[in-house]
């Protein structure tokens, strides 16, 4: 029976650490600055720990992954991007929202 990788669970991922999850999630190379300027920007809530270092969880490695898919793949501004994390709280999911009202714009399958 061939070996199987599992890939390690952990509750906190530091800006490097999330860098590199995001670009395998997503294929996007997406550097720690950008992941910075995103947190300025679209003033996303990213914990930090006591010494002031980015704590990232899979709740927030998921908003990313789809800021970047909106940035990246459907050409979104970060005001545009802005403007639909703000009104995420009248979207229960952000991915099913997107998938109904965008890519069915764009002609591509569901």
């Amino acid at each position: 029976m061939p070996y199987k990788q599992h890939e390690i669970t952990r509750k906190y991922f530091n800006i490097a650490a999330a860098a590199e999850v995001l670009e395998r999630r997503t294929g996007y190379v997406i550097e720690t600055s950008t992941l910075r300027f995103w947190e300025k920007e679209l003033s996303l809530r990213i914990r930090k720990n006591r010494r002031g270092q980015r704590r990232y969880t899979e709740e927030t490695l998921s908003l990313l992954q789809q800021i970047a898919t909106l940035r990246y793949h459907y050409q979104f501004t970060n005001e545009g991007i802005k403007l639909l994390l703000e009104s995420k709280e009248h979207v229960d999911d952000l991915s099913h929202y997107l998938r109904v009202n965008i890519s069915s714009k764009h002609g591509e399958s569901k």
